[in-house]
């Protein structure tokens, strides 16, 4: 079983990597229309 915080941890994790997929997104798709 994972304890409380070991989860949490995770869930952060699995957060930012989602942000940081959607900012790397949206920083190409502006680098696209600026090129």
């Amino acid at each position: 079983m994972l304890n409380k915080v070991d989860f949490k941890a995770l869930a952060v994790a699995y957060l930012d990597g989602k942000l940081a997929k959607r900012n790397r997104l949206k920083q190409s798709s502006a680098l696209d229309i600026e090129g």
